[in-house]
């Protein structure tokens, strides 16, 4: 996503572990999406970043 495009509202917030990730209020102009991702929760019924998301860092 590249925060410059995104028309609406985004707000970073600290997971638990401290990580900031963007949080979009309002809709998503969809010029701005570029890749999808189904996230999954884990045993813990906790969310982790997949590993294509970390080599997109």
């Amino acid at each position: 996503m590249d925060s410059e495009q995104v028309k609406a509202e985004i707000h970073y917030e600290a997971s638990e572990v401290g990580e900031l990730f963007p949080h979009v209020y309002g809709e998503l102009n969809i010029d701005t999406v570029f890749q999808v991702i189904d996230f999954e929760a884990g045993e813990d019924d906790l969310f982790q970043l997949p590993q294509e998301v970390i080599s997109l860092e």
